[in-house]
């Protein structure tokens, strides 16, 4: 009921004040991506998996998202959150595509005639 309340009470505040949440959650969404891109790239440095490279590129392209909303912020919260989230599920799309085409080649039976 708790939470019940609670998302209840958010999304009237939400309605309210639409610009200072997506003010507040373009913020949040910076270091978010800065996290996870930087997991991205120790991931892809220390385990050389097949196609690490894309998951390499992935990780800078979603660090340096994170720095351009910073650098941007306030000014950027009305446009960032679609386009920027949006770029980085493209890059994630892309990234899982070759990971999953990696794996189902390394999975496939060889030919052995």
């Amino acid at each position: 009921m708790l939470v019940a309340i609670l998302y209840g009470v958010t999304g009237l505040l939400t309605l309210a004040h639409p610009i200072a949440v997506a003010a507040g959650l373009t913020l949040m969404l910076a270091p978010a991506l800065m996290v996870a891109g930087t997991f991205r790239i120790i991931v892809s440095l220390a385990e050389r998996f097949r196609s690490w490279g894309w998951v390499l590129l992935n990780g800078i392209l979603a660090v340096l998202l994170g720095i351009m909303i910073v650098m941007e912020w306030p000014a950027s919260s009305l446009w960032v959150l679609g386009t920027f989230v949006g770029i980085d599920l493209i890059a994630n799309g892309i990234t899982w595509s070759v990971l999953a085409a990696e794996v189902q080649g390394a999975l496939a039976p060889s030919d052995s005639r």
